[in-house]
């Protein structure tokens, strides 16, 4: 397994955008762009903590990257509950900032995020969590 850095740096703020409103990702080696059609944009999430993990696995076919983020949301359970059932059925793309000015782009318009809901998940010990899951053949972008 190849190890991961990102645990050196703090997750400051976090993003999602629904896949239908990207126009277009332009990657460029180990960074990306996104052109968002009219009326779509960032739409920042609420936490109080998260941490990303891509570790990589070797395979017969090249390495793969389990692409984790890991969220815990701010604010009660009777408000998350429709945020979440909403996120989950957006087939969402990730943005996460760091404290040192990087930020992340884990997703595109044909490789969406899985979002697994801790309401409807018991490997969870609390219910305002959610992992955001993607196994990519590359690793995680940096947004330019």
């Amino acid at each position: 397994m190849i190890e991961s850095s990102e645990k050196l740096r703090k997750i400051v703020s976090i993003y999602q955008v629904t896949s239908i409103g990207i126009e277009e990702i332009i990657e460029d080696g180990q960074t990306a762009s996104i052109a968002f059609y009219d009326g779509y944009e960032w739409e920042q999430i609420k936490f109080t903590t998260a941490t990303y993990a891509e570790p990589g696995i070797k395979t017969d076919h090249g390495t793969r990257y389990d692409q984790q983020l890991q969220i815990i949301l701010a604010g009660d359970d009777e408000t998350l509950q429709d945020d979440l059932i909403e996120l989950e059925n957006s087939k969402p793309i990730f943005r996460f900032d760091y404290d040192n000015g990087d930020s992340k782009l884990i997703g595109d318009t044909e490789n969406y995020c899985e979002v697994i809901n801790s309401k409807s998940s018991e490997e969870f010990e609390t219910k305002n969590a959610i992992i955001i899951s993607r196994l990519s053949s590359y690793p995680a972008f940096f947004l330019i």
